[in-house]
């Protein structure tokens, strides 16, 4: 990543000096996220970009096809020339394209590791296995090891990773402390487990994996919490409106494939399932091909939110249990409840959520916003202060 960022500040010597026009195809994650500030800060001080065609998937006609998501991105000096941005069939003329290849001002976004004051819940990856998913078992798995050993039961806790979470399924995680060790491998199952996973760490050359080896019948990186928590998937469908969020109770373990808030308030869940919350990850957020990528230090952490009234946590926390009454009585998986590529969201569930819209926004103002673009500005001005006001 180093040899491009320092090819592509050659190249904007060369367009700068030169007054010449290029056009670059790149891996659409130099314009997302953590990266996009790199754009920001060293190319387009000098130059704009004329062009963008954002994320499309490209593959080559090799036998074993190999596929990328790239962008098309033409930089050109300043001028006053509509800039085109290509979605699909359509080319829409903007004043100005931003480093996140949107309409609009360039923005700079920096990575925090602590959520801002209004936010005062921690937000972190679950946990995770790393040893060939030999501490995971399905649910006949789980089944067949009870039915032979009632006694390791016990040793059991439900375990949800992001595509459990949206298909309304759960496997399980055997969850041995240091203390029980000795008794667990009594059980053959489990001593079998364990040895695998021992041989498969010995082998690692990731480090973290390396170095959990000496305690087999544990996650490599253990951040389970016995409380309830909010949980959210890392990956997300770029076609939902809003985010897939729930809550699981103090015996569930979250993988490393969700983001965790343990012992959060009702209302916290309305903030993550709001419009507004959406609008800034597809800002700031980074993209796994076309899906949106959560991120805890660039999404959840910087989110700007004004200080809210306990009336207003209040109401958003009644807001927020009919969500999820209207979820429970419609049935269904999350999946099917938020829709995707080729499926609506429920109507009654995004009712729900519109309801839940109007009390974080009026947070922000009291009429209604027109538009996603006008959500961002209001939310980058107050980020700005957000900011200036961390520095005095």
């Amino acid at each position: 990543m180093d040899y491009i960022f320092g090819w592509f500040v050659k190249a904007r010597r060369y367009i700068f000096q030169r007054n010449a026009k290029a056009a670059f195809v790149s891996t659409n994650s130099l314009f997302q996220g953590e990266q996009s500030p790199f754009v920001i800060n060293n190319i387009l001080d000098k130059l704009e970009i004329s062009f963008a065609y954002p994320s499309f998937k490209w593959s080559n006609s090799a036998k074993n096809k190999a596929g990328v998501t790239v962008v098309i991105v033409g930089f050109a000096n300043k001028s006053d020339e509509p800039k085109l941005i290509f979605k699909d069939a359509d080319i829409i003329a903007v004043e100005k394209i931003n480093g996140y290849l949107e309409s609009g001002d360039s923005f700079n976004i920096k990575k925090s590791k602590n959520p801002n004051s209004e936010l005062p819940y921690q937000m972190n990856v679950g946990s995770s296995e790393y040893g060939d998913n030999n501490l995971i078992l399905s649910i006949a798995e789980r089944n067949n090891l009870v039915e032979k050993y009632p006694s390791a039961e016990k040793y059991l806790k439900k375990c949800v990773n992001a595509d459990n979470l949206v298909k309304g399924t759960y496997t399980y995680a055997l969850w041995i402390e240091d203390s029980e060790v000795d008794d667990a491998v009594n059980v053959p199952l489990i001593k079998e487990r364990i040895d695998k996973v021992k041989a498969f760490r010995s082998q690692s050359k990731r480090v973290g994996t390396k170095r959990a080896e000496n305690k087999p019948w544990k996650f490599a990186e253990d951040r389970y919490q016995a409380k309830p928590a909010i949980i959210l998937p890392v990956i997300n469908s770029e076609k939902r409106d809003y985010l897939p969020a729930v809550f699981i109770d103090e015996n569930t373990v979250p993988t490393n494939a969700n983001y965790v808030i343990y012992d959060a308030p009702i209302w916290l869940l309305g903030i993550l399932e709001s419009r507004m919350h959406m609008t800034w990850l597809r800002a700031v957020g980074g993209k796994l091909e076309t899906r949106y990528r959560y991120s805890a230090g660039m999404v959840y952490n910087t989110f700007p939110i004004p200080k809210l009234s306990t009336n207003r946590k209040n109401t958003l926390e009644e807001a927020v249990l009919e969500m999820l009454d209207v979820r429970e009585e419609e049935g269904g998986t999350l999946a099917e409840l938020y829709g995707g590529a080729n499926k609506p969201m429920n109507a009654r569930l995004r009712k729900a959520h519109e309801k839940i819209d109007g009390i974080v926004e009026r947070a922000y103002k009291q009429e209604p916003f027109k538009s996603d673009e006008e959500r961002l500005s209001v939310l980058l001005k107050l980020y700005q202060e957000m900011v200036s006001e961390d520095k005095k």
